[in-house]
């Protein structure tokens, strides 16, 4: 015979390994930092290469 559950029984994880809301919030500023210079970084260097710029760059409104 096969018994049912009626319901899954949720339980709200307190944290995952060492990541949670207090380590996250005090990481946010600098993962923000470095996201950003990531994002520029790869610009920079992929500005001169032909089918980045076909792809991506001809498609960012100037105004």
């Amino acid at each position: 015979m096969v018994n049912y559950i009626s319901k899954p029984a949720y339980q709200a994880a307190k944290h995952v390994g060492i990541i949670n809301g207090h380590n996250l919030r005090a990481y946010a500023g600098p993962l923000a930092f470095w996201g950003v210079a990531t994002v520029f970084t790869i610009g920079v260097y992929t500005e001169a290469w032909p089918r980045f710029r076909s792809a991506f760059y001809k498609k960012i409104p100037v105004y």
